[in-house]
């Protein structure tokens, strides 16, 4: 979970390479190291230093790009002291990935193998660390009053998870091409994924 902190400057350098030919458009399942390392603007041997194939080069930016985003997320919602605080800054944090990096994120995705063996290992403990967020924010809810005292922490996970990830489908698919069967503006999304939590949890 510490990737980011013990990659050294070139690795990282190769990594925000891929993701920058990502955000232009690049076909990255027809991606060459050398397009890589010309972009990074190191030499190709450099790059095998550090990667052996395209394909780990791609498990590792998947890797990357959780950890930061967990790293986002905390720092969004570190400052929060209320429940309402909180349920704005995921909301605004959602806004900020479909917006600025989920369509970069998803070519990605599509253009690696299955998860290797190390990959999914960190996205189970990316699922805990979330998990940990989570708790913090129920504690503080049912604390403050802002949570009813009977909602237990199972029911506030789902809950909340699910709405929130409703909210990310529905705005990535406005912003998108697909806008079959949407279900109103940005505005009026987030307003019903607002309203959703609070009926099914707040106090």
């Amino acid at each position: 979970m510490e990737l980011c902190k013990n990659m050294s400057n070139k690795e990282q350098l190769i990594l925000e390479s891929v993701l920058e030919l990502a955000r232009s458009g690049a076909d990255l399942r027809a991606l060459r190291i050398q397009e890589i390392a010309d972009k990074a603007g190191i030499g190709k041997g450099t790059v095998y230093e550090y990667y052996r194939s395209k394909d780990e080069i791609l498990q590792n930016v998947i890797v990357y790009c959780f950890e930061k985003e967990l790293e986002e997320i905390e720092e969004h919602l570190g400052g929060c002291t209320s429940f309402e605080e909180t349920l704005q800054a995921s909301l605004d944090y959602i806004k900020e990935v479909i917006r600025e990096r989920a369509a970069s994120y998803l070519l990605v995705s599509r253009a690696m193998s299955a998860p290797k063996e190390g990959t999914a290992q960190f996205l189970s403990q990316v699922t805990g660390r979330f998990q940990t967020i989570l708790e913090q924010i129920h504690a503080m809810g049912i604390a403050r009053g802002e949570i009813r005292s009977d909602v237990t922490l199972t029911y506030f996970t789902y809950t909340v998870s699910t709405a929130l990830m409703g909210f990310a489908g529905n705005l990535g698919r406005l912003m998108g091409d697909c806008k079959e069967g949407l279900l109103g503006t940005a505005e009026e999304i987030e307003e019903y994924t607002r309203t959703m939590i609070r009926r099914s949890v707040g106090a």
